[in-house]
């Protein structure tokens, strides 16, 4: 224990301890990327990364490893928050033009192709 803090590494090699959690982190980091398993995966294992990135270079990690899981786990983090900022946008965007159909013209206009056309009509200018 230095100034307070506690080691990150438990193990007797130190250095051999750090890199198999830069090497780790990177593997999570770059599953998070990919999205292995939905957002909820891809989150978790991006969390997981930058947890371990930040411990290995703590522990004196130098081979670049926990860099590189530092980043990917970050780049993950950012495209799981967008693709589900981007959902919601969708679902939000259906919700208003679900309730504006319905109180323009009635729930008739949900029986029938009606509700096509109006799709049609929205996206062509």
């Amino acid at each position: 224990m230095e100034n307070g803090r506690k080691e990150a590494c438990s193990c007797e090699r130190p250095k051999k301890c750090g890199k198999a959690r830069g090497i780790a982190s990177m593997i999570l980091g770059i599953a998070g990327v990919v999205g292995f398993g939905g957002n909820a995966a891809g989150i978790a294992a991006s969390v997981v990364g930058f947890c371990l990135a930040r411990e290995a270079l703590d522990g004196g990690d130098d081979s670049g490893f926990a860099q590189a899981g530092k980043i990917t786990s970050l780049v993950g983090l950012g495209l799981r928050a967008a693709s589900a900022l981007l959902a919601l946008a969708v679902v939000m965007f259906f919700c208003v033009f679900a309730a504006a159909a319905v109180l323009s013209e009635g729930m008739a206009y949900w029986y029938g192709f009606e509700v096509f056309d109006a799709l049609q009509a929205l996206f062509v200018c």
